[in-house]
């Protein structure tokens, strides 16, 4: 065999490289494409897999593989109305308002009800109550029938104290006749808005309407009973605090309220068992001095000084801060003809009220040490 000749060894390496050299001239376009083609399949598999941490609640995985996906591919428009969703209900609403904003701009024409309602309760709870009520009002041209964007606009506009507004909407919401188990939240919530308006009938019938889808609704049948009381109709809010209490016996707020009725009918000592049943439940201390409080002044009503000066000690010991105590403990001591300790606890009530700026309260307990003895 022949030696090459080395002219054709050099050939051979000059067109090997030529071909190299063409085929890298090719490649950055097709590598270019090729990388694209891999970048996107890995997004959509990132994107399918956040949709799936989504679904199963895993919002925080879900907006992390979000991220992973919007590196390998930014222009992902629906990606984003996904992530204001796990914004959303990871409570984190700012972020939340600026991925739908985000995915708005990018698909104007994909807005919807959902859209609106979610941004617009979003923004509500960033207290933008007039922002909330412009998307629920968008949210209401694409779903005119859906009882929530009604409920919720009521709810915003009653933060916003348009109370007649917010009562129309709630009207609205129950027209759309919502499932069973909703009506009487909505009733409930309209009759609060008829008694801030003073309309005590109107809340009575919300409420009655309220108790007869659902008869253990308590919150309803204690607002009843101080409507019926509102009205002048003792015996029937009575009866509605009595049914509350056989419910929950330990409900000193009705207990409370009840011995108030009571105590207007003369019935002193139910009033008196009532008032300390609920003495003895109440953990809170603004519950347990108004409590205190019924039950000295009833103790006084009667002429039973002592034992009122007693449960206004009790109070006190509670929170000495409160100058109607001082006060009302004052008049009791000025009864029982204990001069010296009625003067001392009228003039802490003068420096509590004057502490609070209430030159009311100052002017009354002057009169009243005007008129001791001495």
């Amino acid at each position: 065999m022949g030696k090459i000749p080395v002219f054709k060894i050099l050939t051979s390496f000059l067109l090997i490289a030529s071909l190299f050299q063409l085929s890298a001239c090719a490649d950055p376009a097709e590598k270019a494409k090729k990388e694209t083609q891999i970048k996107h399949s890995e997004a959509l598999k990132l994107k399918a897999e956040a949709t799936k941490q989504m679904n199963d609640g895993l919002y925080s995985t879900a907006i992390g593989l979000i991220e992973k996906s919007l590196a390998l591919e930014p222009n992902q428009n629906t990606i984003f109305y996904e992530r204001a969703l796990c914004y959303y209900n990871l409570f984190d609403y700012a972020k939340a308002i600026k991925d739908f904003d985000h995915f708005q701009k990018l698909e104007p024409q994909a807005a919807n009800a959902e859209l609106h309602m979610l941004r617009g309760i979003s923004k509500a709870h960033l207290d933008d109550n007039w922002g909330a009520i412009t998307d629920l009002n968008q949210a209401r041209a694409y779903a005119s029938e859906d009882y929530r964007i009604y409920a919720l606009l009521a709810n915003y506009k009653a933060k916003l104290n348009m109370n007649s507004d917010a009562i129309d909407d709630y009207k609205r919401a129950l027209e759309q006749k919502p499932d069973l188990e909703v009506r009487p939240l909505l009733h409930y919530k309209k009759a609060i808005l008829y008694t801030k308006e003073q309309d005590l009938l109107s809340a009575n019938e919300d409420l009655s309407q309220a108790l007869a889808i659902r008869a253990d609704f308590e919150e309803a049948l204690f607002l009843r009973a101080q409507v019926l009381a509102g009205l002048n109709k003792p015996i029937s809010a009575l009866a509605d605090y009595t049914e509350l209490l056989k419910r929950t016996p330990t409900n000193n707020k009705a207990l409370l309220q009840r011995s108030k009725l009571l105590r207007a009918q003369k019935r002193y000592a139910e009033a008196e068992q009532d008032l300390i049943t609920a003495s003895s439940l109440s953990l809170a201390l603004p519950d347990l001095k108004d409590i205190y409080l019924e039950l000295a002044s009833l103790y006084h009503e009667f002429g039973n000084y002592k034992a009122a000066i007693e449960i206004y000690d009790r109070a006190l010991s509670i929170g000495s801060s409160d100058p109607e105590l001082h006060y009302f403990k004052g008049i009791s001591l000025a009864k029982s003809r204990q001069w010296t300790q009625a003067r001392t606890s009228l003039l802490e009530a003068i420096k509590l009220y004057n502490d609070k700026n209430e030159p009311e309260g100052v002017q009354k307990c002057k009169l009243l040490i005007q008129e001791l003895p001495g």
